[in-house]
């Protein structure tokens, strides 16, 4: 009813998908079609949690997305119905990003007039936008300290913090092939190595700290810039983690091409086998059939993505 009312109202390219659950094939679909998506649910507190799902599936197929908040209680039908067009119109223009979307929704929930309210706030905010790139947390972490008053370089040593507590504890295992086989891939890298491209996911690095790192030489190499790992804004000059890189020894590889790619294998099946966990998991906790076949979906296209290695 509600694609029909605004159709009605003269907003044609709308679409809606089955109940609240979207779904990654009806991402894909959308993806085939346009490069922006606003997401739009109803006002209630379900039809938010349903936003929140949504917005992470199409901004993982690369959707860029927005989310129009209607006014408290209404749906898209109701608002063209009994505010007119134009009022739809006007939530449309007012649609934030998903993150800031996010962020504002949790502002909600804390006196930023009060000091605990604000660090409160901050370490809540830190937390939502921790699974972004440096990039973007650059950006959202300047909202942050405006917002809280709280000086940037505290929230950069904040998130650092968040994430270093959200590592997994198996990988502080740090003689493991895994971060042998990182260590290598950053090092040939970071040193220009012939063979060594920057065409990895970021994700494929599932430490957080060798993901910070690779996205740091990533930004260089797309800015033209000299990288220097020593001079990172998001990791101290004097972690073990960059000087296990720096001072690789790389002599000791016999065939480092051969070898490079053997880690680029390794790196990635340990990434395949995080995600199959944590999908797992989340299968043995869902509590509907349509989040279990949206579950099963999800992990039937990591394993294509895996074969396809």
């Amino acid at each position: 009813m509600d694609v029909i009312a605004l159709y009605q109202a003269g907003i044609k390219n709308v679409v809606a998908s089955m109940g609240t659950a979207l779904t990654v094939q009806q991402a894909k679909l959308l993806k085939s079609y346009v490069n922006d998506v606003y997401i739009c649910y109803d006002g209630d507190s379900a039809g938010q949690e349903s936003t929140l799902r949504g917005l992470k599936i199409l901004k993982s197929n690369n959707l860029n997305v927005k989310v129009v908040c209607l006014p408290e209680n209404m749906d898209p039908d109701e608002v063209v119905r009994d505010k007119g067009v134009e009022a739809f119109y006007d939530c449309l223009n007012k649609a934030l990003p998903l993150y800031e979307y996010r962020l504002v929704k949790a502002m909600a929930s804390f006196d930023l007039n009060t000091p605990d309210g604000r660090s409160g706030y901050a370490k809540k905010a830190l937390a939502i936008i921790s699974d972004l790139d440096v990039v973007e947390q650059g950006a959202y972490i300047e909202y942050i300290s405006e917002k809280t008053s709280i000086p940037r370089q505290s929230l950069e040593k904040g998130i650092f913090e968040v994430e270093e507590k959200e590592t997994v504890p198996e990988r502080k295992l740090q003689d493991s092939a895994y971060y042998e086989a990182s260590r290598y891939i950053l090092y040939c890298i970071y040193y220009g190595k012939e063979f060594a491209k920057a065409d990895i996911d970021p994700d494929c690095f599932i430490d957080f700290k060798y993901k910070r790192i690779y996205e740091y030489l990533l930004k260089c190499k797309m800015e033209g810039l000299n990288a220097d790992l020593t001079a990172m804004e998001t990791l101290p000059s004097d972690d073990p983690e960059l000087k296990s890189i720096l001072e690789f020894n790389y002599e000791k590889v016999s065939n480092p091409e051969t070898y490079y790619r053997e880690c680029l294998k390794r790196i990635r099946h340990e990434w395949y086998k995080e995600n199959m966990r944590s999908l797992q998991e989340d299968y043995s906790k869902a509590t509907s059939d349509d989040e279990r076949a949206q579950i099963l979906k999800l992990m039937s296209d990591l394993q294509k993505h895996k074969n396809a290695f």
